[in-house]
């Protein structure tokens, strides 16, 4: 369960601007600041955006900047925030940082609280996430089983760390005697903030968490989600993670040829081999949507054999 502060969900309040039309804008919701507002707002480093007309316009230092990709957008009028992940999987929502800083813990006078937790694994005051200078950093609290920093999809225990964009703070969810390896869980609360904090990494890169067959898609310059695709696209991305967690995951990925994914995707097949292999590619063309892999970094094509996934970089 994620329980955050009535303020984070009030405080994201809309400025309006006027434009060279001589309209001002304002989004549904919004409300014009004063003057004196406006300036407070401003000094404080927070930057209002809001969509109108299928854009959004964010106004900073460098005057009004508009962006055209869907989900870079979308990202964009968040401004800082953090999704939060169950160590399941489970989308727990976005928190947006209009406020600071902001605690998070197992109990119940956190901004953000992560239960359940019945082996208290989670301390009570676990971490905090805060700005100093227009920059943002998570800092633990003398945590018993400490806080993580997730980059690239590398993990490391950090006492103090800058947030990047495309970062993930993690926050151990299974004791440790109970969990090793691959298979220990974690909260992750993925930080984005395209408009005003380099990216930790161009690419994005993949969670998967087995027991609720459940992927995400972290990191880049988007915002973190699971990935929802097509049924057999879904198969192929499960199958191809279980065989990578399988071989250790190794770091070229795994490669897996045209014949073992036909017999993956179409079990009910007697002769998988009536399949052609433009069906796989089919497949493989769905996967890629749905992962936003438009660069094919995550999965690669090996021409005439098969096709690699490369779930971190």
């Amino acid at each position: 369960m994620l329980r955050v502060p009535p303020e984070v969900e009030t405080a994201h309040q809309a400025v309006a601007w006027t434009f060279g039309d001589g309209g001002t804008r304002v989004p549904p919701g919004g409300r014009v600041l004063s003057g004196a507002e406006g300036k407070e707002v401003t000094r404080n480093g927070y930057h209002p955006s809001w969509s109108f007309d299928n854009e959004v316009v964010t106004l900073d230092a460098h005057g009004v900047d508009r962006m055209s990709d869907p989900e870079a957008v979308e990202t964009a009028s968040l401004g800082p925030a953090l999704t939060v992940v169950s160590p399941v999987g489970e989308d727990c929502g976005v928190v947006r940082l209009v406020v600071e800083p902001i605690r998070v813990g197992r109990e119940a006078d956190n901004d953000i609280v992560l239960d359940p937790d019945p082996a208290q694994v989670v301390s009570r005051q676990h971490c905090v996430i805060e700005r100093t200078t227009r920059r943002w950093w998570v800092r633990d609290l003398e945590s018993r089983n400490h806080t993580y920093l997730e980059r690239g999809g590398a993990r490391a225990q950090v006492d103090s760390a800058e947030l990047l964009h495309g970062d993930a703070v993690c926050v151990l969810a299974d004791s440790p005697e109970d969990a090793g390896g691959a298979n220990v869980r974690y909260w992750r609360l993925a930080f984005t903030d395209p408009g005003e904090t380099k990216a930790a990494s161009p690419v994005r890169w993949l969670q998967y968490f087995p027991a609720s067959e459940t992927v995400w898609a972290l990191g880049g310059m988007r915002l973190s989600r699971p990935v929802e695709a097509p049924p057999k696209a879904r198969r192929m991305l499960l199958y191809m993670l279980a065989r990578y967690r399988e071989l250790d995951e190794p770091r070229d990925g795994v490669f897996l040829g045209h014949a073992e994914l036909k017999a993956a995707l179409w079990p009910e097949d007697s002769d998988p081999e009536i399949r052609s292999d433009g069906a796989v590619a089919n497949v493989a063309w769905e996967l890629r949507a749905a992962l936003g892999d438009d660069d094919q970094r995550l999965l690669q094509t090996e021409i005439g054999a098969g096709y690699r996934l490369v779930p971190r970089p």
